[in-house]
């Protein structure tokens, strides 16, 4: 995918790549965000940074770390 989407080799069938990893957590986190009643992400501190705390929500905490290394990744792509 990543040589056919990007052009670019990850090297993911040799190596784990936490690119990929960070890509395939945020589709579980979409996936879960569109079967969740209640949008708590959408809620300072729970889902994002707010007044320089949170989130408090592991899930969330993750999810802007991968959100970070993929945005970063496809700067780096681009820049390319």
């Amino acid at each position: 995918i990543g040589k056919a989407v990007f052009n670019y080799d990850f090297a993911s069938v040799e190596n784990q790549s936490p690119v990929i990893d960070a890509v395939y957590n945020l589709m579980q986190e979409a996936e879960h965000r569109s079967f969740f009643l209640l949008p708590y992400w959408k809620v300072p501190v729970f889902g994002h940074r707010f007044l320089g705390i949170g989130p408090l929500v592991p899930r969330q905490a993750q999810f802007v770390s991968d959100l970070d290394l993929v945005n970063v990744a496809l700067d780096t792509l681009i820049a390319e």
